[in-house]
């Protein structure tokens, strides 16, 4: 059950810049993009199991809302080893009641299903656990989405929703291989793309500053709506995990910025991405006072103030060259950098 260690200097800047959130960095060292996501999702899952431990020691039973996705499976694979090793400091059996936030949506890989993810949850003699699945298509025609959460076998998962005390998931960019920018047709994207789509959390889209609510043929069926999300993370009784690896930079920035999409309380993110978060977050500041990009020499200026020293732009280069969320652009006879958000 061993992770990594964190890096308490970026935690601590992240927390001086986004101050409605606690983080957790992952200090991963791991050769692939896959290992970095495993090592974020088993720190992610041992500060789910504390918050869970915490209310059912306090009341007996608690209520978990889990997504779909790699990322999710892989926490709850980790939940599941922290709860095999748990013995309660008091007489009587707990109840942790484990809910689908959806079906899942990838038919060629179903193992990252929430429900799939039950699997990873065994009882012991002091934790007995009960599930609530989610059984529906992926996606639905948007005008049959009211009827459908209404459908015998449906309604009873929607019915529970609002019990849920920690909600654990994972986000996707827009750019990157999230399975709602997998399978929305070409239409459905075109649409999205014009509301300023920047990602998905748990297949709801949102642009940089609120969800999309666009009329388009089919959305996601989904236990929660992105504004019942936000309610979770702003009810002091109830707390929400985000666990970020990498390739998600631009699609977690607008959650740590905009008060309409502050979906969790807690994020755990890798040091790589921490600190790309951090780049983009600075220069995005710089860039609001100009339209043409940020020149490299500005950038260079702006990064050794904040004491990353460089002895050369070169290494500059190269560095930024590494981070997740840039991209680089002639502007005249220089080049500029600017954030793909």
């Amino acid at each position: 059950l061993l992770v990594p260690p964190t890096k308490t200097d970026l935690e601590k800047r992240l927390s001086e810049e986004f101050t409605n959130f606690t983080f957790c960095v992952v200090d991963s060292h791991a050769l692939s993009p896959e290992l970095v996501t495993q090592d974020v999702t088993a720190r992610a899952g041992d500060l789910v199991f504390e918050q869970l431990v915490e209310r059912i020691e306090e009341r007996g039973r608690v209520h978990l809302g889990i997504g779909s996705g790699s990322t999710s499976w892989h926490l709850a694979r980790r939940l599941g080893q922290r709860f095999r090793g748990y013995e309660s400091r008091t007489e009587g059996q707990r109840i942790v009641t484990v809910h689908a936030l959806s079906s899942g949506f990838d038919p060629l890989r179903p193992v990252y299903s929430s429900s799939s993810a039950f699997n990873h949850f065994q009882n012991t003699a002091s934790v007995e656990f009960q599930f609530v699945g989610l059984f529906t298509s992926p996606m639905v025609l948007s005008e049959d989405y009211e009827r459908c959460k209404l459908l015998p076998g449906v309604k009873e998962s929607f019915t529970r929703r609002l019990e849920i005390d920690v909600v654990c998931s994972s986000l996707a960019s827009r750019e990157a291989h999230g399975l709602l920018n997998q399978y929305v047709g070409e239409d459905e994207r075109k649409i999205l793309l014009d509301h300023d789509w920047i990602g998905d959390y748990q297949f709801r889209p949102f642009s940089r500053t609120s969800p999309i609510e666009a009329d388009t043929k089919y959305r996601a069926v989904t236990l929660l709506d992105l504004d019942e999300f936000s309610s979770i993370a702003s009810d002091h009784n109830k707390h929400s995990v985000l666990a970020c690896g990498r390739g998600k930079v631009n699609a977690i920035l607008p959650v740590l910025q905009s008060p309409q999409l502050r979906l969790c309380n807690s994020v755990v993110i890798d040091r790589q991405s921490a600190q790309s978060v951090l780049d983009i977050h600075e220069i995005l500041g710089v860039l609001s006072k100009t339209s043409d990009g940020l020149p490299a020499t500005e950038l260079f200026k702006a990064i050794n103030a904040r004491g990353e020293k460089f002895s050369q732009e070169g290494q500059l280069e190269q560095q930024l060259k590494k981070r997740e969320g840039f991209y680089w652009d002639r502007l005249g006879s220089n080049w500029v950098i600017k954030p793909l958000i």
